[in-house]
């Protein structure tokens, strides 16, 4: 290994001339990609942050909004007197009465039966029975229940 790398460089460089391949170690950019992975990695935990943050931040602001509302709801819920109106104040507006026309007497109406009336359907025959108003108005006329039949 006390190869500098002048050296190789020469012997590459005869082997070229003569037409051999002469074999180099590979290069790997694993390292470069495992760089950039990482950066990748840290923006996007960064967004992840960032996203998470914002939600937190609006559903604070949407908790608040909500615990406002329901104040004021409760708080429009509660009943405060107001003042009465001027027009409660005053009296009621004065009724204009119209003229009444004058109350004709009332007649008492007759709650009695007649004597004859209950004597004359207590010994009639139930063909001839009637009310009390049409055995008055035969005995009016002289035509009595008994005659009534023969015809």
């Amino acid at each position: 290994m006390g190869r500098d790398a002048s050296e190789d460089d020469e012997a590459q460089a005869r082997a070229r001339a003569m037409g051999l391949t002469v074999g180099t170690a590979p290069s790997f950019r694993s390292a470069e990609r495992a760089a950039k992975r990482r950066e990748y990695y840290m923006k996007l935990e960064q967004k992840q942050q960032a996203l998470e943050a914002e939600k937190i931040e609006s559903e604070m602001r949407a908790k608040e909004e909500e615990e406002a509302a329901l104040k004021e709801f409760r708080r429009s819920l509660f009943v405060k007197a107001h003042p009465v109106p001027s027009f409660y104040r005053e009296g009621p507006p004065p009724k204009v009465e119209p003229k009444k026309m004058p109350v004709t007497r009332a007649k008492s109406p007759k709650l009695t039966r007649g004597r004859s009336c209950n004597y004359e359907l207590t010994h009639s025959s139930i063909e001839e029975k009637g009310s009390c108003s049409r055995t008055a108005s035969l005995r009016g006329r002289s035509v009595t229940p008994s005659s009534g039949r023969n015809k």
